[in-house]
């Protein structure tokens, strides 16, 4: 007997023809347009009493380079032929039963793709009738099976076959209750996610964000066991426990699409939270795989929305922070405002709660003195870190004070939007000590004579200002801002050769008194020979 049954409250279920009949746009305006899916589909009844024969195959390709450059070529996956399409089930984990009936000569390994991403393989006999039950987190809402051949097609096409669907089953997997106390979950990106040692001063503001929400500012910090990727970390402590799922070069296309939401959604229990921050790589238009289109952002928002919500998860949007502007510069027009003005749109439409980070940290960084905004950001002078000896300057990525601010700005915002949290406030009040023993040396260096320029720390510092001078002058040679209470500095050519330098431990906004040292140092290795003098009279 054939029989199709569908989950309960589907109000339409469609059998789909689905075409991909012409070749790709490629290279458009700066953005690689894929192929253009096309449909036929006729309606099904619920509870059925029709045959479904299915036919489907797979069809890869991959994108042309941009300019010769190899990082924009992309790969994509094309699904043809037939799905069946239930629309209005709600974005759950499910148990999915299949019956399917084998038509072929021999025995055939199928994948079973559900919602383009491929959810279990097994092998159907020549002929026979066999049951299949596996599982699956949807990612949106609406439930679409395609059956395709399995075989090792990357280079081209699956051939076109065809198997018969009899029965089709879905069934919520309920999961346990509420936990004590809320989990929160972070699906975000780079400035977001948790950081090793070796690669500071770069740091996310997922790894601080438990300093803010925990009494003693202390947490224990491990891999997060459920998640293969090695940069996930699970934070434990006096507060709620925290779960930072973020990963660099990520965009919400690129997240759903590895197969990271469904893994998270999968151990999510109701009443937690989900903080949502992306916006930065998705408006990588020389990235496919990455990008998406600013009238398409609302549509991928949802799905992380509706997926929390439909699971009992309360969502809550950050936009991403803002980018660094140099001092007396005017705020340059970024794509990124695009993205965070349109997730500031649907929240509210959608009623999502929402931070915006990207309005907050603005403010705070227009309270600074201007040429210490650097410090919110990956910058950092040559030899000062050993990630990156020659120095760096990144707009976009934050540094461990950006990424320590934007998670109290966030722990703020968080307490007041969602009950039970608790705010561990910054105890530290007032202008920060000013720097002890400070002191300049003069050593050899890889170009000839350096300086080197420490003193203690004394641990209510977020970082330090250094202004190099002449010290018979005053003439302002440099200025530095540093995240470590040292200083290694390569002179400039043609400075004098007696320096001194002014040092000012900075909170915030706030600073210390200067502390000053002089040192003499030569410019460069000086070529003039000494000779002695021959007296003659």
């Amino acid at each position: 007997m054939d029989r199709i049954l569908f989950a309960e409250g589907a109000p339409s279920v469609e059998l789909i023809e689905r075409s991909y009949p012409d070749p790709a746009a490629g290279w458009v305006e700066g953005s690689y347009r894929p192929r253009a899916e096309v449909r036929v589909s006729s309606e099904l009844s619920c509870g059925g009493g029709r045959d479904v024969t299915m036919h489907g195959m797979r069809l890869a390709e991959e994108s042309e380079a941009l300019d010769g450059d190899a990082n924009t070529i992309a790969r994509y996956v094309y699904h043809v032929g037939s799905l069946v399409r239930m629309a209005g089930v709600a974005s759950r984990g499910y148990r999915v039963e299949l019956v399917v009936t084998s038509r072929e000569q021999e025995a055939r390994s199928w994948v079973a793709v559900v919602n383009d991403a491929p959810a279990a393989r097994f092998e159907v006999p020549s002929g026979k009738r066999v049951r299949v039950r596996f599982e699956v987190q949807l990612t949106c809402r609406g439930f679409e099976l395609a059956l395709e051949p399995e075989g090792d097609f990357d280079d081209g096409c699956a051939p076109d076959a065809a198997i018969e669907l009899d029965e089709l089953v879905l069934e919520v997997i309920e999961r346990a209750g509420r936990r004590k106390a809320p989990t929160i979950w972070i699906a975000a990106d780079s400035t977001v996610q948790t950081y090793f040692d070796e690669e500071r001063p770069q740091a996310g503001w997922g790894e601080w964000l438990y300093w803010y929400l925990y009494r003693d500012h202390r947490a224990q910090v491990r891999h997060d066991e459920g998640s293969a990727t090695v940069q996930a970390r699970r934070f434990d402590g006096c507060g709620p426990t925290i779960r930072n799922r973020a990963l660099g070069a990520r965009s919400a296309r690129s997240y759903i699409a590895e197969g990271r939401l469904a893994a998270l959604l999968a151990q999510v229990r109701p009443g937690d939270i989900l903080l949502i921050q992306f916006g930065l790589n998705d408006a990588s238009a020389t990235r496919p795989m990455r990008y998406i289109a600013p009238e398409q952002f609302r549509c991928w928002l949802a799905r992380f929305v509706e997926s929390a919500r439909d699971r009992g998860v309360r969502p809550v949007l950050i936009t991403p922070p803002p980018q660094y502007r140099a001092p007396g510069a005017d705020a340059p027009a970024s794509p990124f405002d695009t993205y965070a003005a349109i997730a500031r749109a649907y929240a509210a439409e959608a009623d999502v709660p929402l931070i915006d980070l990207r309005a907050l940290a603005t403010a705070y960084l227009e309270g600074l003195p201007p040429e210490n905004r650097a410090a919110f950001f990956l910058r950092a002078p040559v030899r000062q870190w050993a990630s990156h000896p020659d120095g760096i300057k990144d707009n976009v990525h934050l540094s461990v004070f950006g990424a320590f601010t934007c998670a109290g700005i966030i722990a703020r915002e968080l307490v007041r939007l969602v009950d039970g949290l608790e705010l561990v406030g910054d105890e530290r009040t007032g202008a920060p000590a000013a720097p002890c023993d400070v002191r300049a040396c003069a050593q050899r260096g890889i170009v000839g004579l350096e300086a080197e320029v420490r003193w203690r720390d004394a641990n209510d510092a977020d970082y330090w200002t250094v202004e190099k001078r002449s010290a018979e002058t005053g003439r302002l040679y440099e200025r530095f801002v540093v995240l470590q209470p040292r200083l290694h500095d390569l002179p400039l050519p043609g400075q004098s050769r007696h320096v001194r330098y002014e040092v000012r431990a900075w909170r915030g906004a706030e600073s210390s008194a200067p502390v000053e040292v002089a040192l003499t140092l030569a410019a460069s290795d000086d070529a003039c020979p000494r000779v002695e003098a021959e007296l003659l009279d």
